[in-house]
């Protein structure tokens, strides 16, 4: 155990906030620590003008290309909220020298006011970063996050030097990777739970009904049904995880039973304009 009641395999530096906000960084709020007489300390963020504003820990060196970490974070929120409720997400920031800076986003969890609830998910680096921030936001712009721990934990050790070496061409051009039967989630693909292997974890339904099955081969797929219009399916909201001026590629693996024609739908939203339809595009059947 170290400082302040750290875990050795915890990568996140003053987990508890039992060293008040010692390793952690306000970004662009407000930020102190609360002690209860009754119940362990936590950070409370206020002050913020954007979602994207709130704590965040520079992990760089703590990270290993290769390597499966594990985050679990207790959140709530408090404020005035827009609804009943408001979603907090963990997201990392790699900084490059010669290129753009990129965005990963971890785990989402809807919360509700004073109620405390873990947010967790997975990542895994198929680079090198200059810079590895983590970072909390999510949560509507005048809305506080508290925060009362968070673990970043290694789940699986970095890949052997060989098996790596053997792997990086794969890793450049984003193919699936698999470790002890499970699949991963490819640091350049902003899909979260892309083969449906966690349900319907990150994943929507829009104006239908869905289910995911397991075949015999051990994958999973979504199945969407009870659709009345051609726009309704499965969605997944990318906000924060794309850059403006980067072209992406979408490839997607479907079937349809009944129809003939379909096409895939991007939906994005401008600010102080009503949202807009871009068609990314479509395949025959």
């Amino acid at each position: 155990m170290g400082s302040f009641g750290q875990s050795s395999n915890n990568i996140i530096q003053n987990h508890d906030f039992k060293g008040g906000l010692h390793k952690w960084y306000a970004n662009c709020c407000k930020a102190f620590v609360v002690n209860p007489v009754d119940s362990s300390p936590y950070a409370l963020i206020t002050n913020r003008r954007e979602s994207w504003q709130c704590l965040e820990q520079e992990i760089t060196g703590r990270v290993s290309k290769g390597c499966i970490y594990s985050i679990r974070a207790f959140v709530t929120v408090a404020g005035k909220l827009p609804g009943k409720t408001s979603a907090v997400q963990a997201t990392l920031r790699l900084s490059y020298k010669h290129s753009a800076t990129c965005y990963i986003s971890i785990g989402r969890k809807t919360v509700k006011p004073n109620c405390w609830e873990a947010l967790e998910g997975t990542f895994s680096l198929s680079t090198n970063p200059n810079k590895v921030v983590f970072y909390l936001e999510g949560a509507e712009p005048g809305v506080d996050i508290l925060v009362k721990s968070v673990t970043i934990s290694p789940s699986s050790p970095a890949l052997k030097s060989d098996h790596t070496k053997v792997n990086d061409q794969k890793e450049k051009e984003g193919i699936e990777k698999k470790h002890d039967n499970h699949h991963l989630q490819a640091a350049n693909n902003i899909i979260l739970n892309y083969d449906f292997f966690q349900g319907f974890l990150r994943w929507e339904t829009n104006g239908c009904e869905g289910n995911v099955i397991k075949g015999d081969s051990g994958s999973s797929y979504g199945v969407i049904t009870n659709h009345k219009t051609n726009y309704h399916g499965l969605v997944q909201d990318i906000t924060n995880r794309v850059c403006q001026g980067c072209p992406y590629s979408v490839k997607a693996c479907v079937r349809i039973s009944g129809k003939l024609f379909r096409q895939t739908t991007g939906k994005y939203w401008k600010a102080l304009s009503p949202y807009l339809l871009k068609w990314i595009g479509y395949c025959f059947f």
